[in-house]
């Protein structure tokens, strides 16, 4: 039995709006979580997956089990959000290893794409931008004095921009103790709800619900 807090009352600032209408036969990709009464937890997806400019339909959903109480849903290039999802895991898996009573929050994991997010893009951003140039990023900081001041601005700012080729989100939905404690100190199991758009994140536990869904276009 789950021990919850009251369901807390929304300001009209707190209500996500309704998305703009897309034009008909647009082509979309969907995941979408909500939270019914009782904190019960639904999640939903489809299985077209992407990766580059192909599309296909295989036998599973577009899912990541990080244990038997959190997963994500993932919508985007499907190699890209493998890679990350990949690196998330092993370090929760590492984490768990190293303390095995440890209960990982939905927030944590959610924290923990996000930065390897980040790792993942700026090696691409390296090997695309300073590799063919014999650079990396480490070597283009420290040579800058050898550098025109033009070439290391406009480096600078190509690899400030950079992006991936396709929006990556994620939906982190799941239940853990990441709440207020009893007055003696018991902990109770909170549902969570926890969304990523590329490297930003967003609670959306009090909202309820969350859906990610987007044109499958590069951008």
């Amino acid at each position: 039995m789950l021990n919850v807090l009251p369901k807390p009352r929304l300001s009209p600032w707190s209500v996500p709006r309704p998305p703009k209408r897309l034009p008909k036969g647009t082509a979309v990709t969907v995941c979408i979580a909500a939270m019914a009464e009782k904190s019960i937890l639904v999640g939903a997806c489809d299985r077209m997956l992407t990766a580059g400019e192909t599309e296909f339909e295989p036998g599973q959903y577009k899912m990541w089990a990080f244990s038997r109480a959190i997963i994500a849903l993932i919508a985007g290039d499907a190699t890209l959000q493998s890679e990350i999802m990949k690196r998330v895991d092993i370090e929760i898996k590492r984490q768990i290893n190293l303390d095995p009573t440890i209960w990982i929050s939905v927030r944590d994991i959610a924290s923990l794409y996000c930065k390897k997010y980040r790792e993942l893009l700026r090696e691409h951003a390296e090997s695309d931008l300073l590799r063919p140039l014999g650079l990396s990023i480490d070597s283009f900081l420290k040579r800058q004095r050898e550098m025109s001041p033009e070439f290391v601005q406009s480096i600078a700012k190509k690899l400030t921009k950079y992006k991936f080729p396709s929006l990556l989100e994620t939906i982190f939905m799941g239940s853990d103790n990441d709440g207020p404690r009893g007055p003696n100190g018991e902990k109770f199991t909170y549902a969570q709800i926890y969304a990523t758009q590329e490297d930003k994140m967003a609670c959306l536990t009090t909202v309820r619900i969350c859906s990610d869904w987007f044109r499958k276009t590069s951008r």
